[in-house]
């Protein structure tokens, strides 16, 4: 879903800036792009949701303290993830452009 809203929006820019119409811009981007141009951002998208799921599942295990330590155990999960998800995409950019060199 998210990467077709990225090639609609791009679509639109190219219509907006250059007045490229929407078939010239499927002859020449839409047929370009391939399976393996997708598969970095589904592979990071597992990644990602198992790292929230994992995270938030050990803080609510290790919760403690009543309904105040869920809502501490919560925050703690939510920065957790952020944290772990922001240093996971770093290194999953640093492999895509070692197995995918841009060309």
């Amino acid at each position: 879903y998210a990467d077709f809203l990225g090639l609609f929006g791009s679509w639109v820019v190219e219509r907006i800036e250059s007045g490229m119409s929407m078939g010239l811009y499927i002859n020449s981007v839409v047929h370009s792009v391939e399976f393996s141009d997708y598969l970095p951002g589904i592979l990071k998208t597992i990644f990602f949701g198992f790292t929230i799921g994992i995270v938030g599942s050990y803080e609510g295990y290790h919760s403690t303290g009543g309904t105040e330590g869920v809502g501490k155990s919560a925050t703690d999960a939510a920065v957790t993830s952020s944290l772990l998800i922001i240093l996971l995409d770093v290194v999953f950019v640093k492999l895509t452009l070692m197995l995918w060199p841009p060309t």
